[in-house]
């Protein structure tokens, strides 16, 4: 197996680990979160070298089937191989960055690439370019987490929390608004910030500032990176997920159904084929401070065989469409169609 990757990191070190061999492809390094002129500069300077680096390792592996991971790699990819080689685009998020999305309209409709994609809101833009049999939904998948029964983590106090990457959106701020809300009940809550600014930059200080602001003269702990999150999930009765932008399908949802404990996020995007609000999850109507508050509040009131009932129904959702094997499975059947 050969693969090529932007750059070195974790990622190459685990597929060199497996015997794959890595090859440097130049595509990045791109700003995180929105897209800038910059970017777009760059990847027109990159893309022809691009597409020669990716026509050359085509060729040299007598590639059948070539995975590709992103949008704009996707065009570089659609550009170098020929017509013996068929592509595989893996569209892991909903593009809202109009050029890319653009770019890859005009890409599918040469109607030799395969889609798959975790659910049917991140295929949305482009289902009428997509030629029929070429979609495949494949839910996200997340490791095996110690389950815990939610009446386990009896006590008076409650412990909410959020975890991901420290930025506007992931909606920090808004958890934390919400948070200074419920304090004024008569309930006990301690809330539990569990992420970092991956990117560091004035944004980032910016960011995190504000949200020691926010953050000030509440039972607030921020405990920062954590690579285990399985000790983080353990100890929460309930985890908000507040993302600004709708999202396709968040891991840290997966990993909370896999670990028994409930979900309360926003109604919106691939969520929404995620939970089924009082059923295996609970839904905010948007990612405002007030709304939030009021159904964090709503899910606690359910007391702790509420939360049993809706954890068990979410792990179950996770044991039947979210283990590994189950995604690697129909990956792999995805594959071999395409090498017939």
């Amino acid at each position: 197996m050969a693969c090529g990757l932007p750059g070195e990191g974790p990622f190459a070190a685990a597929l060199r680990a497996a015997r794959a061999t890595v090859y440097y492809v130049p595509c990045g390094p791109f700003s995180h979160g929105r897209k800038t002129a910059a970017d777009m500069v760059r990847f027109l300077w990159q893309f022809p070298r691009a597409t020669r680096r990716i026509r050359r390792l085509v060729d040299r592996h007598a590639t059948g089937v070539l995975y590709v991971n992103g949008p704009r790699v996707l065009a570089q990819a659609a550009r170098a191989v020929g017509k013996e080689c068929r592509i595989l685009f893996h569209c892991h998020h909903r593009l809202e960055h109009a050029p890319a999305e653009w770019l890859v309209r005009r890409v599918l409709r040469n109607g030799r690439i395969t889609v798959v994609a975790p659910c049917r809101f991140a295929a949305e833009p482009w289902l009428d370019s997509i030629p029929e049999g070429r979609l495949h939904i494949v839910p996200n998948c997340s490791p095996e987490r110690p389950y815990r029964d939610p009446r386990e983590r009896a006590g008076a106090e409650w412990r909410v929390g959020i975890i991901g990457r420290v930025c506007p959106e992931k909606g920090q701020a808004e958890f934390l608004a919400a948070a200074r809300l419920l304090s004024q009940s008569s309930l006990q809550y301690r809330f539990v910030v569990c992420g970092a600014a991956l990117f560091q930059d004035r944004r980032a200080s910016e960011y995190e500032a504000r949200l020691a602001a926010l953050a000030r003269g509440l039972p607030v702990e921020f405990i920062g990176w954590r690579d285990d999150i399985d000790p983080v999930l353990r100890e929460l009765d309930l985890l908000v997920v507040p993302s600004q932008a709708p999202e396709a399908q968040p891991r840290v949802i997966l990993e909370a159904f896999a670990a028994g404990v409930p979900v309360v996020s926003v109604s919106s995007g691939g969520i929404l084929e995620l939970i089924g609000d009082g059923l295996n999850g609970f839904l905010a109507p948007a990612a405002e401070p007030t709304l939030l508050a009021r159904r964090i509040a709503a899910a606690i009131a359910e007391g702790r065989d509420g939360l049993a009932r809706v954890a068990e129904q979410a792990r179950k959702r996770w044991e039947r469409l979210h283990r590994p094997a189950a995604f690697q499975q129909r990956i792999i059947e995805v594959v071999e169609s395409l090498e017939r």
